[in-house]
């Protein structure tokens, strides 16, 4: 019934020794090519000039690391006081960048476009600080890039590789704002950012004419509602009611964790003081941070229920929870920080898993800033741990170099602990692929063997009208906000004249066999 994105799932590299292999996984995606969007098609290639866009920036992150590296040493790094991990850090950084390269070039030639290769390019830093800086600034932007840019994608599994690099690149960034005195998560969430405002931006580093990057700029990225819902494409038309109400499941899902982590924070905060956390080896400043993460898990939870409210869902209320206090003490502090690393890692992958879930390109803009925001306190959280415990092999702030999407059975059996009775918080339909929504779905769950979690759930392409008491509802009101949408981006959905095929009450029936399931499991 869920879709698992296994070919992602499996994902967890931590050297260069691992490219062939990532490839090799990568390259499952390619037998997705069959359907939606089919080979040719403007939204295929659509899809294909958003990876090119992708491999742009990739290039250009690649060559500054790969450059850069070469021109200073680890012994110049501790010459100006920088712990011995740093080095050894970017230079996994610069990894996870080449490997981008390869995996987004290694796509393309998959499906029959010509990846970009680089361009010349400007780097003005002369020393260790002002590469750093320029570090901080490139990631920025390609976490603004990926988040503003993965709503315009129409194949699934690539919607959920976007996901997976972006929070990758926002772990990136975290890091390197601390190295450089800035907040490692400076917003609630992070700013997606137009095609035409990334190369603004980016363009700067560009020596000169580049062809490559004329290439790019002359194909961009259109929003993928035109492909979507414009029934003259005759591709992929969705079900619109059916994928409403499934876009409020993946809210309520979200929500779900969100309730979670915000009360765990707030416990924490609230049961261990200020003076044990010093005890503990969290100065001001860090604890200054952990206090942020509390007030963006909030905000966060504020957000969605404002979010539910307003397309007509009752939002999930917060639930009993438990394993979330720790002693007043030095050893509570490590047992909290130990928890949170986990927590905010399985939010993040929650959130990965979930995106091709989405219908809804505002709402799927929405999530992807979410996570990348989960993926930041994940990173600083990571490199607080190396600190205190002197151990940055096992406490790397970035151990992917594409962070796995969990599915949501994944993600139930990890959150499970935390909860008094999980089962009773689930007031909602589990959220199911967004591929379940358009036409003849059961051949493409047939013709796509990373779909294959698809294809066991082909009949149940209708979401219960009980999750929502918008059901006659088929329009989606969630228009992005100014500051952070994709430009010519409406998320308001066209009415689809398709009618479900299968009754709610088969969806009630697999809804609850799973929750059964999650049930025995826990």
């Amino acid at each position: 019934m869920f879709r698992t994105a296994s070919w992602i799932s499996v994902v967890s590299l931590h050297s260069p020794m691992h490219t062939t292999s990532f490839l090799l996984a990568l390259a499952l995606i390619t037998l997705a090519i069959a359907e939606y969007p089919t080979p040719g098609t403007p939204a295929f290639l659509n899809d294909n000039n958003v990876l090119q866009y992708a491999l742009t920036l990739e290039n250009l992150e690649a060559t500054f690391y790969t450059n850069g590296l070469l021109a200073f040493s680890a012994a110049n790094f501790s010459a100006i006081g920088l712990p011995a991990s740093v080095y050894p850090f970017l230079t996994t950084i610069r990894d996870h960048e080449i490997a981008h390269v390869n995996a987004l070039s290694s796509i393309l030639t998959a499906r029959g476009a010509t990846p970009v290769t680089p361009c010349n390019y400007t780097f003005t830093y002369t020393n260790i600080p002002s590469f750093l800086a320029t570090a901080a600034a490139l990631e920025r932007t390609g976490v603004s890039a990926y988040d503003g840019a993965i709503s315009s994608l129409v194949q699934t599994d690539l919607v959920t590789l976007a996901a997976g690099v972006a929070t990758v690149e926002a772990r990136h960034s975290a890091y390197l704002n601390l190295l450089t005195a800035a907040v490692p998560f400076p917003n609630v969430t992070d700013v997606p950012a137009t095609q035409t405002q990334i190369f603004g931006i980016a363009g700067a580093f560009f020596n000169g004419t580049c062809a490559q990057l004329n290439i790019v700029a002359a194909n961009p990225i259109q929003n993928a509602t035109m492909f979507r819902n414009v029934s003259s494409y005759n591709q992929t038309v969705f079900n619109q009611t059916a994928a409403y109400l499934n876009d409020n499941n993946v809210l309520q899902y979200a929500l779900t964790l969100e309730n979670l982590e915000a009360a765990f924070y707030s416990a924490v905060l609230s049961n261990i003081s200020a003076a044990s956390f010093a005890a503990g080896g969290i100065g001001t400043d860090n604890y200054a941070y952990i206090q942020l993460i509390q007030a963006q898990e909030v905000a966060h939870v504020g957000y969605l229920t404002t979010l539910l409210t307003a397309r007509g869902a009752t939002p999930v209320a917060a639930c009993s929870y438990q394993n979330i206090y720790f002693p007043d003490s030095a050893i509570g502090v490590q047992q909290f920080i130990q928890t949170a690393i986990a927590l905010e890692a399985v939010g993040t992958s929650a959130y990965i898993g979930a995106a091709s879930f989405l219908t809804d390109e505002g709402i799927l803009t929405i999530a992807a800033a979410v996570a990348t925001v989960e993926a930041r306190h994940t990173s600083y959280l990571r490199a607080l741990q190396a600190n205190l415990t002197a151990n940055a092999t096992a406490n790397l702030p970035f151990p992917n170099v594409v962070d796995p999407g969990y599915n949501v059975t994944a993600v139930a059996t990890a959150a499970a602990p935390f909860f008094t009775n999980l089962g009773a918080c689930l007031t909602f339909d589990l959220p199911v692929s967004a591929d379940l929504f358009r036409p003849n779905q059961t051949a493409v769950a047939s013709s796509s063997s990373s779909s294959s979690s698809v294809a066991s759930s082909s009949s149940s392409s209708t979401r219960s009208s009980s999750s929502s008491s918008s059901s006659a509802s088929s329009t989606s009101s969630s228009t992005r906000s100014s500051s952070s949408s994709v430009s010519g981006s409406s998320s308001t959905r066209s009415t689809s004249t398709q009618t479900s095929t299968t009754s709610d009450a088969s969806m009630k029936v697999v809804a609850g066999v799973v929750i059964a399931a999650l049930a025995l499991a826990f």
